[in-house]
């Protein structure tokens, strides 16, 4: 069994946590064995693309992969809260899915930070544009994740942000067909 570094990237300790190989990792995330292995041995300077990939597949806050320890929603990053991620960040409860109290916590809080922003974007006269750019983000998010069935908004919906997101999820299908 190969030893451990005296200094391991945070990304060794991740998958080192995960018990997961340099393989599987580099399976998941689309990139060669050889990829990992040279960032993991500090040899190539992991890049903002990468950090996305191993957010969504393992979980890891993209910004702690360049410190010393990685973290998870600003905690230190374990196998329970890598597993929980990897499983689909959901716990079965009486027949429901629900996500666990650390994922609920991270949401309330930012969008407490997001309320906050909006209301600094009113006093600047800016809350429109920053309203259309949240809609914007959430289609590009839904799409890029393949989240149509999880999530579409009512064809019946009265609020305008609803009708706006609608319009723009729209708009992303039709230029995604275009590019094929």
């Amino acid at each position: 069994m190969p030893r451990q570094p005296a200094n391991p990237h945070p990304l060794f300790i991740v998958r080192r946590e995960l018990g997961w190989t340099q393989k599987k990792l580099a399976d998941k995330c689309g990139v060669s064995t050889a990829y990992v292995k040279k960032i993991e041995g500090r040899k190539l300077p992991i890049t903002r693309a990468i950090m996305g990939r191993l957010m969504w597949v393992t979980g890891v806050d993209p910004g702690s992969l360049n410190g010393k320890r990685p973290t998870f929603l600003g905690r230190p990053y374990t196998a329970e809260l890598g597993m929980a991620h990897v499983s689909g960040c959901t716990t079965r409860k009486g027949g429901e899915f629900q996500a666990p109290e650390m994922i609920v916590e991270s949401t309330e809080e930012l969008f407490s930070i997001l309320s906050d922003v909006l209301i600094a974007t009113c006093r600047k006269n800016a809350y429109f544009p920053a309203r259309w750019s949240l809609v914007e983000w959430l289609a590009a998010t839904v799409v890029e994740f393949g989240l149509e069935k999880e999530f579409t908004p009512s064809s019946k919906g009265s609020s305008v942000t609803e009708g706006m997101l609608r319009d723009a999820l729209k708009a992303r299908k039709k230029a995604q067909k275009a590019t094929r």
